[in-house]
């Protein structure tokens, strides 16, 4: 594998150069960059994570890495086993199917119940996030995918559920690492902007069928982009 660059060829700039960690919290910090490398793209599911190469690359020993390593498998983004060693949780039909089950049931609900709770101010923020989502650099791949994030979790938040939302939080951890492979698909950057426009005008009409009617809509065309990505 080559240099841990997190712009690998993508096109991305560099959104993080390699940190000097804070001792304090030196395994977190080597969690949020290998996530952050897998949110770019850099790490893809079924890759392998070679320690030694790691430890050379970040500068850092191999017990706080190995730490880090426990902190991402405890969010299901690595998986451990005797024969292959630390890798990128692999992404199966099945595994992508369970989680848009979830995702239907959970995400439909929690936009329904924001139309009840949603301020003109609170729209009006998710309007902003929104138009940042829009206005982002192409090249960003980090930037577009948290502010994407944000604007699921903004509409999640309305929802007043602190349950609902830790659930949703955990489950967009993953979901994170997935759109880089979602937004390949030509078009489908700019396809799901137009889906997030209609459903926040459906959440700014109260209109609770129609919220859940798009919800659902831009959550399988983000399945169909994941599945296309992946080639499963």
């Amino acid at each position: 594998m080559s240099s841990l660059n997190l712009d690998n060829g993508l096109g991305a700039e560099k959104t993080e150069a390699i940190p000097e960690f804070k001792k304090e919290s030196v395994a977190a910090s080597i969690a949020s960059f290998l996530r952050n490398a897998m949110i770019n793209g850099y790490y893809k599911p079924g890759d392998k994570l070679r320690e030694k190469d790691i430890c050379e690359e970040l500068n850092i020993s191999r017990t706080p890495l190995r730490e880090a390593y426990r902190i991402l498998q405890s969010e299901g983004l690595l998986t451990y086993t005797s024969h292959q060693g630390v890798m990128v949780t692999p992404v199966s039909l099945e595994d992508i199917d369970n989680l848009w089950e979830v995702r239907y049931a959970l995400e439909v609900m929690a936009a329904e119940k924001a139309v009840d709770n949603m301020t003109d101010q609170d729209i009006s923020i998710l309007n902003e996030i929104q138009t940042q989502l829009e206005t982002s650099k192409p090249n960003d791949k980090i930037n577009i995918i948290r502010t994407n994030s944000n604007v699921h979790m903004h509409i999640v938040k309305a929802a007043n559920n602190d349950r609902l939302e830790k659930i949703i939080r955990d489950i967009w951890i993953q979901i994170q690492v997935f759109q880089s492979i979602s937004f390949v698909k030509e078009g489908r950057f700019e396809e799901s902007c137009i889906e997030h426009r209609e459903i926040i005008s459906a959440i700014k009409s109260r209109n609770k069928q129609l919220v859940g009617k798009h919800m659902r809509n831009h959550l399988t065309k983000g399945k169909e982009a994941l599945l296309s990505g992946l080639k499963i």
